[in-house]
């Protein structure tokens, strides 16, 4: 009966310390908190995002021979962005910023810096403004696998996979009949996604084992996006 009992105790123990990750018994409904995420998102007037990659990075179909490693900057709804970027070009890496306003796209070269408007729409490539409220809810056997914190923000991990279908609108360039796995971190008071991972290829040419991994902060945040001088 001691050992038994020693046992319940070690077992109590070990259950409050755990970190979160694994399943929540009693969490909402994984699909139900992947629309309300999505609505958050649409709501949204101005983010912050950061976009890396793990394993590989991703071709820029913009003519200059890019390979997008990483890129950050501010969104303005419904169709400015302002980032930098970090891109290999034939094994050189260079950075390179960038304007979008609607179907006005400008780049700075990477070698000269000088800013050039491009005959392309950014939203040709992705549609970053409109991603989330178009990936969230198109995310098939959602479950939730966790609850954890993303830059202190208590947040549910959700787990799920996404056909290449359901992008065509806001990833244009994706190949068809192509199925990804995707983990999104939401957060558990105001529904907002933290935190998305799309695992596996989606465009030409990226690694098999590519991850990209999209962290949004700093909500309705004053952000003031004008075209380049």
């Amino acid at each position: 009966m001691l050992r038994l009992a020693l046992a319940c105790a070690l077992a109590a123990v070990l259950a409050a310390c755990d970190g979160g990750s694994g399943a929540v018994s009693d969490a909402p409904d994984a699909s139900r908190l992947l629309q309300q995420a999505a609505q958050a998102s649409a709501r949204l007037r101005t983010f912050h995002f950061r976009l890396s990659h793990e394993n590989g990075s991703t071709p820029l179909p913009i003519g200059l021979n890019l390979d997008l490693e990483s890129a950050e900057g501010d969104v303005a709804l419904p169709d400015r962005v302002a980032a930098d970027l970090r891109a290999d070009a034939g094994r050189i890496d260079v950075s390179v910023k960038a304007v979008a306003i609607g179907p006005d796209t400008w780049l700075t070269n990477p070698f000269t810096r000088d800013w050039q408007k491009l005959d392309t729409d950014l939203r040709d490539f992705a549609d970053i403004p409109g991603l989330l409220p178009a990936l969230l809810p198109a995310v098939k056997d959602a479950r939730v696998s966790g609850e954890e914190e993303v830059d202190g923000v208590r947040t549910y991990r959700l787990t799920g996979t996404v056909a290449s279908a359901d992008l065509e609108a806001v990833l244009p360039f994706a190949l068809p009949n192509r199925q990804v796995k995707v983990e999104a971190w939401v957060g558990r008071d105001d529904s907002l996604p933290r935190r998305v991972r799309l695992i596996g290829p989606l465009i030409a040419d990226e690694d098999e084992d590519v991850v990209r991994q999209l962290d949004l902060s700093r909500f309705d945040h004053q952000v003031d996006i004008r075209p380049p001088r």
